[in-house]
């Protein structure tokens, strides 16, 4: 241990001796004869010297503890340990005279060689950060061949962070030596990962799958406010997102490799929240204020004031236009335009546009136009139709901004809004509704109803047409129920069922239709609309999930007073032969108190049995 901490301490003296001559040269171009000597008082360029260093530095690690057991065999190893102490021991003057004194305290000699190194090291450290590249650049290789040893690793390891473009050489070192590599500061690791990629999707990937899975369980897991209401701002401030924008830097080739890696994941999961990751990192950077980056980025300002519009939950004409102007100015096949998609294609801001849609087509009805002379309508819709096409565009490599947007605005939205206005007239009609729901039954949707006309193109859109669309009137329908016009649910919800839609990816959507029923739960009446909804649209979806098999459970347990008897008792006697029951408990991990109410009620109705299922309900 003598031996070891003697020659650490005067390795680190060489070494600070070598950083001051870097730091004088650095300082002065120019020097004179008296800048080869040593500013601590001795010569350290004559050849005995630098032979003296170099049979010292001999004595550092593996090799050096190779001779030592080497010189201890051979001969007496009390006059080998003198002669090795005499060769390897502090040599400045103002030490040795402290030496006999503090063995006569009884001061051991490895503590005295580790304060020193200590003392030395940290020096070093500090005179480190004022020199200049230059100097670096000549310390790397008198500072790595210590960087095995524990003593004076951490010299060569800030070296390394300083030096801003590290021959290859040593970052293959680095990067094929696992325990160097995990002690590398990450400013060394970004030059690793540049050369080795398959180092840097090691760090990466957990990360993505790890922001990914706890955006997905989340979106699923809400059950009061149906959508959820997540900040871009407190969703870009996730460790996941820090350590992405650490690990990315200032350098575009790593983002670049990370967006790649994004892109990769939708390919193969076809999970949106992918494309929110998308968004949130360079979002991030445009936080930390990355500007090599994010102004590189031809999506950073379309990206920006998309937030905009997530945090105004709104799209006003002011937005709509600047979205336009950006989308507009790109190449009708650039691949800016599958990224532009993919940013569309967010969750969050796919439900922000379609609730921003709903909201124009009302404003438009109320003008009494068409959704052709509305601009803020026109460039809703094309984002919408353009992030429906994100993954076939990323799967095929072919981008177009020529999306079918004219067919939707001339034929699927009019009837929409005429359906729209259809119903807020015949809410009007009703007076008995509003009047006394609480004791009148809802009249079922006849066939002669002015409405139903519309139906085939409403169920030829939501069979084949973009899957906005069925958000669009899943919100319409939410928002109709909250206003107590039940009649419209009873009119549009069974055409998801006949359009044999599947729900995976709507679980929200599901959640806010829940909600808003238990929100009206005084004034669903007798129950007969609730009832024929939960025949006519849970019931069928719940054989095909058991996501919506277990909110309707919940929603039984919170509603099952408004419910008669006999449609309590139809309804969960066709839950029961779903064959779902068994699956409950999976989905119930990810839902939280409202999950735990359904498996409860699940466990009831499946014991029931042949018994009356409205009383295992209740």
């Amino acid at each position: 241990t003598i031996c070891s901490f003697s020659c650490c301490a005067g390795s680190a003296i060489s070494m600070k001796r070598k950083v001051g001559h870097q730091a004088m040269a650095a300082a002065d171009p120019a020097p004179g004869p008296s800048a080869a000597g040593n500013s601590d008082g001795g010569s350290l360029d004559t050849e005995e010297a630098k032979a003296a260093r170099a049979k010292r530095l001999q004595a550092i690690g593996a090799e050096g503890g190779n001779s030592i057991k080497e010189g201890l065999k051979a001969g007496n190893p009390q006059v080998f340990i003198e002669a090795f102490q005499r060769q390897n021991q502090l040599d400045e003057a103002t030490c040795l005279p402290a030496l006999p004194l503090l063995d006569l305290h009884d001061f051991p000699r490895h503590k005295l060689f580790g304060s020193v190194l200590e003392h030395l090291k940290q020096r070093l450290l500090q005179r480190l950060a004022s020199l200049a590249p230059s100097s670096i650049d000549q310390l790397l290789p008198e500072t790595f061949r210590y960087i095995q040893v524990d003593e004076l690793r951490e010299v060569a390891l800030a070296v390394l962070q300083r030096h801003p473009t590290i021959p290859k050489a040593y970052l293959r070192h680095l990067g094929q030596s696992p325990e160097l590599y995990a002690l590398c500061p990450i400013e060394v690791k970004r030059q690793i990962w540049k050369r080795h990629t398959h180092l840097f999707e090691e760090a990466v990937s957990p990360l993505l799958k790890q922001y990914v899975q706890q955006l997905s369980n989340e979106y699923v897991s809400t059950h009061t406010s149906g959508i959820i209401r997540s900040s871009p701002e407190k969703r870009r401030q996730r460790q996941v997102v820090v350590e992405l924008v650490s690990q990315v830097g200032s350098s575009i080739e790593l983002y670049n490799h990370v967006l790649k890696l994004i892109r990769l994941g939708f390919l193969d999961t076809q999970n949106p929240f992918y494309c929110t990751l998308r968004s949130d990192l360079l979002m991030g950077l445009h936080k930390a204020e990355v500007a090599k980056i994010y102004k590189a980025d031809p999506c950073h300002m379309f990206c920006w004031c998309l937030t905009a519009c997530l945090r105004e939950r709104s799209v006003d004409s002011k937005r709509a236009e600047e979205l336009a102007t950006f989308f507009h100015s790109q190449g009708a096949e650039s691949p800016v335009i599958g990224e532009l998609a993919m940013i569309l294609c967010d969750p969050f801001a796919h439900h922000s546009l379609t609730a921003s849609l709903l909201q124009h087509v009302d404003r438009m009805l109320a003008a009494q136009e068409l959704p052709t002379q509305r601009p803020e309508l026109v460039t809703i819709c094309t984002m919408l139709l353009l992030s429906a096409s994100a993954w076939t565009m990323i799967r095929n490599q072919t981008f177009s901004k020529h999306v079918a947007v004219q067919h939707f605005l001339t034929r699927v939205l009019p009837v929409f809004a005429a359906c729209k206005a259809d119903d807020a007239l015949a809410a009007r009609q009703q007076t008995s509704l509003t009047a006394n729901l609480a004791s009148a039954a809802t009249p079922a949707a006849t066939d002669d109803d002015p409405r139903t006309a519309a139906h085939p193109l409403i169920l030829a859109t939501l069979q084949d047409g973009p899957h906005f669309f069925r958000t669009l009137m899943i919100l319409y329908i939410v928002e109709r129920i909250k206003a107590k016009d039940f009649r419209v649910a009873e009119l549009y919800l069974p055409l998801f069922v006949r359009a044999g839609v599947h729900f995976e990816g709507y679980e929200p959507h599901i959640n806010s239709l829940v909600a808003a029923f238990e929100m009206v739960k005084d004034h669903l009446g007798s129950g007969f609309s609730l009832g024929q909804i939960c025949t006519d649209f849970f019931v069928p979806l719940s054989a095909k999930s058991c996501f919506i098999h277990m909110r309707l459970l919940y929603m039984l347990t919170s509603l099952h007073r408004c419910l008669p008897e006999a449609v309590m008792d139809s309804v969960l006697t066709a839950l029961c032969g779903t064959g779902m029951l068994p699956e409950l408990g999976r989905v119930a991990e990810v839902q939280g108190e409202g999950g735990a109410a359904a498996e409860e009620a699940a466990t009831a109705a499946s014991a029931a049995g042949g018994e009356s299922a409205a009383a295992a309900a209740t």
